[in-house]
């Protein structure tokens, strides 16, 4: 399977090496993101895992257009049912960069009438539309004639790790901290001093470092758990793997300080 990790710019190459470690293969840089190859246990574990990737979409279909008729007639073509079925839910994320394309929401509504037409077509009824708690996450990207269609499997992104409890004013983006730490070169046991700490992102993020914590560890959804194809067992089994080797916060401790 193909995927493409999303992160911000400036980060690509610190991606790049931690989903080397994860066990990727086929990785190419490019502009905020990195695509990649591997199976369901890898998607699992980039998302579990991740300390600079904010999410993770897995590539549905890729084609290139001339008109919106040939947005409709491919968009037709991908079998959707092996993500969803009649009676779910989606919601379609438009990316788009097109001169064919004068509204960006507009090749959103396009290839949301070519999955519902798929299914009435195929099945006699259709899935519904939800902005706000769909059973999949679909992005569209369109560069001027290149479509890329793609299933998000974070949903919430990767830098809302769970850990806080309150909100400060204006926060550091957890996974640019992260980021900034990794290619500092920073490790545990050199002491961290971060004397203009608001948040407490950087320290915060640091400790996680240190102790081989997953950013992950302390969320409570990730999107592809909603998938059809969605497997508990195997997602305990590597949250079970990646937590052996971390010190765990004991709840009084992640109460007081996180």
């Amino acid at each position: 399977m193909k995927f493409v990790a999303k992160t911000l710019y400036g980060l690509e190459s610190v991606l790049s090496d931690e989903l080397v470690a994860l066990g990727a293969s086929d990785i190419e840089k490019v502009n905020r993101a990195v695509t990649f190859r591997g199976d369901r246990d890898l998607l699992y574990r980039v998302n579990y895992c991740s300390r600079t990737a904010l999410s993770v979409l897995m590539y549905v279909a890729d084609f290139r257009i001339r008109t919106k008729d040939d947005l409709y007639r491919e968009g037709s073509r991908i079998i959707w049912e092996k993500y969803l079925d009649p009676d779910d839910t989606f919601s379609i994320v438009p990316v788009v960069n097109s001169p064919l394309f004068s509204h960006t929401g507009y090749p959103g509504l396009i290839l949301k009438d070519a999955l519902a037409d798929y299914f009435r077509n195929k099945f006699g009824r259709r899935p519904s539309v939800d902005t706000v708690s769909p059973r999949i996450l679909i992005n569209l990207h369109i560069s001027n004639d290149n479509v890329t269609v793609s299933i998000d499997s974070s949903v919430v992104p990767l830098f809302k790790r769970g850990y806080r409890l309150e909100q400060a004013t204006a926060p550091l983006n957890e996974v640019l901290a992260a980021g900034i730490l990794m290619i500092s070169g920073w490790k545990a046991p050199i002491s961290f001093l971060d004397p203009m700490c608001g948040s407490g992102t950087f320290p915060i993020e640091a400790s996680l470092l240190a102790s081989n914590i997953p950013p992950g560890k302390f969320r409570k959804f990730f999107g592809f758990q909603r998938w059809k194809d969605y497997d508990p067992e195997l997602f305990d089994r590597i949250r079970s793997e990646e937590d052996k080797n971390n010190y765990s916060f004991s709840e009084d401790i992640r109460q007081r300080y996180f």
